[in-house]
């Protein structure tokens, strides 16, 4: 009689909802961090960074171009004047020697980020450009025996006597902002940051 007063509902139990089933409570266990949306993934939050060693060379390094322009000027101005050819062969020959030394700089930043490196650049920039209170009268004094064209003795004066040095100073520029690259999701507020410095120093 019991048998037959047992009648089929057709639903389940009901469940305590205040007790986790032991699937649920294994499968949290297993996997305690939730993704909020499969296959995608978070931008990194860029980091702010003071102005260091790094952002001090880059500032330094761009009045030294600065510095190099303006002590060219009275260099040269003895031998062959002041005029707008001598100028516009300083000013050329230390441009192009800065593109040179940054395309160079980048391509020994990516082979060798090492702030050793780094310092041998600046410490031979530095040399070269304290060779020139004396080599630099030795070569203007050559060039003016020779009677040259104004236009080739002052492109051959900036050539022999500023390309090294700013050669050298245009490696500084990529080379930092190279060791200073923490993150390429970072890299163009870096990229800036460095660019504005060196603007800075060299203006």
């Amino acid at each position: 009689m019991k048998a037959k007063n047992r009648k089929s509902t057709g639903q389940l139990p009901p469940v305590d909802k205040g007790v986790e089933p032991e699937k649920d409570r294994d499968k949290k266990e297993a996997f305690p961090f939730t993704l909020k949306k499969i296959g995608t993934v978070e931008p990194p939050r860029p980091t702010c960074r003071g102005f260091g060693l790094l952002e001090a060379t880059s500032f330094l390094c761009g009045a030294g171009v600065m510095v190099l322009e303006m002590t060219g000027s009275r260099l040269v101005a003895p031998f062959f004047g002041t005029s707008l050819i001598v100028w516009t062969a300083l000013i050329g020959v230390i441009m192009a020697s800065l593109c040179a030394g940054n395309w160079a700089g980048g391509l020994l930043a990516d082979r060798r980020p090492e702030r050793r490196v780094l310092a041998k650049i600046i410490l031979l920039s530095a040399a070269c450009t304290g060779c020139l209170a004396w080599a630099g009268n030795a070569v203007l004094s050559f060039l003016g025996g020779l009677n040259l064209n104004l236009y080739l003795a002052s492109v051959l004066a900036a050539l022999l006597i500023f390309a090294l040095p700013s050669l050298l100073l245009g490696m500084v520029s990529p080379f930092v902002v190279r060791l200073a690259m923490d993150d390429v999701g970072t890299s163009g507020g870096t990229v800036g940051r460095f660019s504005a410095l060196s603007s800075a120093g060299s203006s």
